[in-house]
C-alpha cells in the first residue's frame, strides 16, 4: 500500500509541475515579440504546420511538459540528498 501511494505521490507531482510550468512558461511563450513571428513562420512551414497557432500550442506544451521533467528530476535529487542529513542512520 505504502509503494502504490508513493507512486501516486509521484505522479501528482510531476502532473502539479506540469499544470504550473504551463501556467507559467507557456504563458511567456505565447507574448513573443513581432520580430520573432517570422521566425515561428519559417520553422513552422519547414515542420510541417500549416497552422502557425498549432506549432505554437505544440512548442509550448513540449517546452512545459520538458520543464516539468527537469523539474521533478531536480527535486527528487534534492530529496536524496536532504533525506539523509535529516534522518542520519544510526
Amino acid at each position: 500500500m505504502a509503494i502504490l501511494a508513493r507512486n501516486l505521490f509521484k505522479i501528482f507531482l510531476l502532473a502539479g509541475l506540469f499544470l504550473l510550468s504551463i501556467r507559467y512558461i507557456y504563458s511567456a511563450l505565447l507574448f513573443l515579440p513581432a520580430w520573432n513571428e517570422r521566425y515561428s513562420f519559417v520553422v513552422s512551414e519547414f515542420l510541417g504546420f500549416h497552422d502557425i497557432e498549432f506549432f505554437d500550442a505544440v512548442f509550448g506544451l513540449s517546452a512545459s511538459l520538458i520543464m516539468a521533467i527537469i523539474e521533478y528530476l531536480l527535486l527528487r535529487r534534492f530529496w536524496r540528498r536532504y533525506w539523509p542529513k535529516r534522518h542520519p542512520t544510526p
